[in-house]
């Protein structure tokens, strides 16, 4: 339902995961075969994510026909997943800049867990039936694109 978008935000934050697998093997041994061929869908078909983001957006955020609780869901998932874009634009820059690896893997494993703690929080808010409203910058951004219906 309402948590169904998030997996946009997860599947692109998964990249920056790199550095907590590597240290966490059995971790990487739980989270990579369950998401791998979703994984491989998204990221290897041409334009298949911007197309579910395009999709979402147009018939889901802008349709007032939805609730508004689902309708906040996806604009929030979806201004997650455009969040990413710029350390994933830095991403190569800063390596080639020759940035130290302990920095990047600091700065690549905050963004990991940062995903996944607000992709957790709006999963476990949604089955308690609340709005996750509670992410910051993200979500007050939500509320003024959503509005009040």
């Amino acid at each position: 339902g309402a948590s169904a978008p998030y997996l946009l935000p997860l599947l692109d934050g998964l990249v920056f995961g790199r550095f907590v697998f590597e240290r966490a093997p059995a971790l990487a041994a739980l989270v990579v075969p369950a998401v791998a061929p979703l994984f491989r869908l998204y990221r290897g078909t041409p334009f298949f994510a911007f197309g579910i983001f395009f999709a979402l957006y147009v018939l889901i955020v802008r349709n007032t026909g939805f609730s508004r609780f689902v309708r906040f869901n996806t604009q929030q998932a979806l201004l997650i997943d455009v969040v990413l874009i710029l350390p994933q634009l830095l991403g190569g820059a800063v390596a080639a800049a020759g940035v130290p690896g302990w920095i990047l893997e600091a700065g690549s494993s905050t963004i990991f867990y940062a995903v996944v703690a607000s992709v957790v929080y709006a999963v476990v808010s949604n089955l308690r039936g609340e709005t996750p409203d509670q992410i910051p910058g993200v979500s007050e951004a939500v509320e003024a694109q959503i509005g009040p219906y």
